[in-house]
Parts: C-alpha cells; structure tokens; sequence
C-alpha cells in the first residue's frame, strides 16, 4: 500500500515537473519572440527614418515568416509617409523579386497585405519584365475574390491605362466575376492619365461581361463622359441584363442626353412588372427639367411601389418651386402619392 503511495507521489511530482518546464518554455519563447519582434521593429523605424541604412536582408526575412510583422512594417511604411530612395526602392525590390514563390504560397491574408503595400507603393510595378508584376497579374484572375479585388485595386494605383484595359480584357477572358461596386471602387483609384482610361473603357464597353460593363458605365458616368449614343442601344435592348440597363439609367443622370428622355417616360408607365427601372428612371428625370417631365412624373406618384412615390416626388420637387409643389399638392386625392410629395417637400425646406 505504502509502495502505491510512493509511485503516485512519484508520478504527481513528475507531472508538476512537467507542466512547470512546459510553463517555463513558452515564457522563455515568449520573451524571446518579444525581444526578436522589438528588434525588427526598431530596425524598422531607422529603415524608414535614416536616409543612410544598410539593407538587412535576413530582418525582411523574418516578415515573411511572421505575418504580423509584415503588418507591422506595412503599418510603419504608411505612418512615416515612407518616399523609398532609390537605394532603398531596388533592394526592397530585389527582396521581393527574390521571394516572389514563397508569398505565392502564403494564406491569402498574407498576400492581401503584401498586394495591399504595393497598392500604396505602386512603383514597385515598374520595369518591363517585372516579376512582380507578373504576379499582380496573376491574383486578378485568382480562385480568391479578395485577392481578384486587392490586386486589380494595385494595377490601378499603378496608373498604366494601357495595363488596366489589357487587365479587363484579361479577366474578361477568364471570366472571373468581380462585384461591380469594386470594379468601381478600383476604377476611381486610378492613378494615371484618366482621358487615355476613359476611351480605352468607352471603346470596350460592349465586350465586357455584365459586372465590368456596369462598373464602366458608371466610372463614365461619374467623370461626365459621353458614350450617349453606344448607350441607348444597350438600354433598350431587352435581352441586356437588368443590372446594366439600370447603370445607363443612372448614366443618363450625370450625363445629360435630352434624346433619352421619352425612353425613361415609358419606363415610368410599366412599373408593376419592372419597378426598378421605373424607380431610378424617376429620379433620373430629375436632371431633365420641363412640365412634359413634372407630368410625367405626377402620374407615377399613383404607382403601387413606395420606391417609385418617393423618387417621383424627390425629383418633382427638384425640378419645381417650391409654391407650385404645393399647389399640386391641393389637386392631390390619391394618399399615398400626397404622403409621399409632402414628405419630400418638407425634406426639402429642412436642408433649406
């Protein structure tokens, strides 16, 4: 009995033992990851901060085995407003290049923050023959949808309308979907010579698929460009996909195009089967001022949708005095369509 008693104290001691080393360990590499990580960046804040530093190949190593400190050089990069010298520029680059296969084969988190650094650094792009680049490419058309947008989002920093035209075309050919309001997004963080952009994407529009010409149009539309007449024919077409013609609807609002306004009357008319056009062709109309309009618009305040009430008086109200709104307001028997104009006038006097 008194020899089980032993071997079990035995046993409990070697067991503290045990958890006592294991403790001690993971404090001791605790300590040391502490120290490595508050070396690194220290190195990183003189990179960034002395104009003269020796390129120490074997600290940027260590970025690539620990991804939050690639975050930490990434986040020091961007507080010190970093205009790399070219000294500094070709080494970091050499680095990169050199180690292009072993980010290709990190997690994507990882590469978002590796492609988000050359977005803010779009000069590491440059140079024909550019690795980098080559890789940039290839995340575009990725199974990854946030490595499609981060890297697209980098070729536009870049500013090479000749490289984004190629790159939609690319992607195009690949068919790889890409969100629209990214597209977008990406589109209006282009860095480069827009005029050259803007043709190149007005040339084009037709042979994109229906998230890139959505995206396109719109980008057109917010820089006022007119492509009108390549539009109309999109816009009536009914086999287009809804989403596209909704784009040329908006289009028409920052692009003024008075041809197109009896094809926005009719699709104020239909709109129990196709509301969403009728919605934002109503406050479309608003950019085309005329009492055509203002009738138009009058009728569509009896349409069964609150959508189209609302943008129907939002553009009423826009295109009218104030005194003449409330005239018609008098002259109103339907509810529903006085809630809405009221609504929209005293929205109106509110900003006022």
């Amino acid at each position: 009995m008194n020899s089980m008693f032993q071997n079990m104290f035995y046993l409990i001691c070697i067991l503290v033992s045990v958890i006592i080393l294991f403790f001690l360990f993971a404090f001791i590499l605790k300590k040391s990851k502490q120290k490595k990580w508050t070396m690194v960046q220290s190195y990183f804040l003189n990179f960034f901060q002395q104009k003269e530093i020796s390129f120490d190949s074997s600290i940027f190593q260590i970025i690539l085995q620990e991804e939050i400190l690639f975050e930490v050089f990434f986040d020091l990069a961007k507080e010190c407003n970093e205009a790399f010298s070219p000294d500094k520029l070709k080494n970091l680059k050499s680095f990169f290049e050199e180690n292009l296969e072993f980010i290709r084969k990190q997690s994507v988190s990882f590469q978002m923050k590796f492609l988000s650094f050359l977005s803010v650094y779009p000069s590491f792009l440059e140079g024909r023959g550019n690795s980098i680049l080559s890789y940039v490419a290839e995340c575009t058309i990725s199974d990854s949808s946030f490595l499609v947008d981060q890297s697209f989002f980098a070729i536009c920093r870049f500013g090479n309308s000749e490289l984004v035209k190629k790159t939609l075309a690319f992607m195009n050919q690949k068919q790889i979907y890409y969100t629209p309001k990214l597209v977008l997004n990406s589109l209006l963080n282009f860095q480069g010579d827009a005029k050259l952009l803007k043709e190149f994407l007005a040339k084009d529009i037709k042979k994109y698929m229906n998230c890139y010409q959505q995206a396109c149009i719109e980008f057109l539309g917010i820089k006022k460009i007119n492509i009108s007449t390549t539009l109309i024919p999109i816009l009536t077409d009914l086999k287009e996909e809804k989403d596209v013609r909704i784009a040329c609807i908006r289009y028409f609002a920052k692009v003024i195009y008075k041809p197109v306004v009896p094809i926005l009357y009719e699709f104020l008319k239909d709109d129990v089967g196709s509301w969403e056009y009728a919605t934002v062709a109503a406050k479309t109309l608003g950019s085309y001022p005329s009492k055509d309009t203002t009738n138009h618009l009058l009728l569509a305040l009896g349409s069964y949708s609150w959508y189209v009430r609302n943008n129907a008086s939002a553009s009423i109200v826009k295109i009218n005095d104030r005194d003449v709104v409330k005239h018609m307001l008098r002259k109103i028997g339907d509810k529903y369509a006085y809630e809405a104009l009221s609504y929209q006038l005293k929205l109106q006097e509110e900003k006022k």
